[in-house]
């Protein structure tokens, strides 16, 4: 669970307040409480509206634990901010434990993966066919907060092993850009 603001709604305020903040906070911590799923949509949906009332208009929508969103490639809101709005106005950030967390759908139209140290076959599998068979060699052996970036635009990476730079403060006072 992110702390990183006191702006933290439940997500049954979303509805109420989310749009009005978004025009004056810089970070917003939406929280579902129980339905992640109703939670996820009133929040894509209402993000897009503000997206479409101000266009141009940077935004970062991060969602954390990827996985606990049973249906968000089916999502229209969702798939509008993905794959219809600039890259330069729009990043979309999603973590997860393992790259099969995240669909297909999904997983094709990323820019960039960050891979920390992975395991289980299917996600290395899922590397591999991306990635080729050296990042796939590679994740296995990171150690912890050792990670890889993979930019798929020019099919090429980057590891990164310097534990002191992993960290990235949303304050703006310590980051490090891959």
């Amino acid at each position: 669970m992110i702390h990183t603001t006191s702006d933290i709604l439940p997500g049954t305020s979303v509805n109420d307040v989310l749009y009005e903040m978004l025009n004056t906070r810089s970070e917003i911590i939406v929280r579902p409480e129980f339905n992640v799923d109703e939670c996820f949509r009133d929040t894509c949906r209402i993000v897009a509206q503000w997206l479409k009332d101000n266009p141009g208009e940077p935004i970062c929508l991060l969602v954390d634990e990827f996985r606990f969103v049973k249906d968000a490639v089916d999502d229209q809101f969702f798939d509008w901010i993905v794959r219809c709005l600039p890259s330069k106005d729009v990043c979309v950030i999603v973590t997860c434990h393992g790259v099969t967390d995240v669909s297909t759908d999904l997983r094709r139209v990323a820019d960039f993966w960050v891979l920390f140290q992975l395991t289980l076959e299917a996600d290395l599998e899922r590397v591999r066919e991306r990635c080729g068979d050296e990042i796939a060699l590679e994740v296995q052996k990171l150690q912890p907060y050792e990670y890889i970036v993979w930019n798929d635009s020019i099919r090429a990476w980057k590891k990164y092993t310097d534990r002191t730079k992993w960290f990235v403060n949303l304050n703006g006072e310590k980051i490090h850009v891959a």
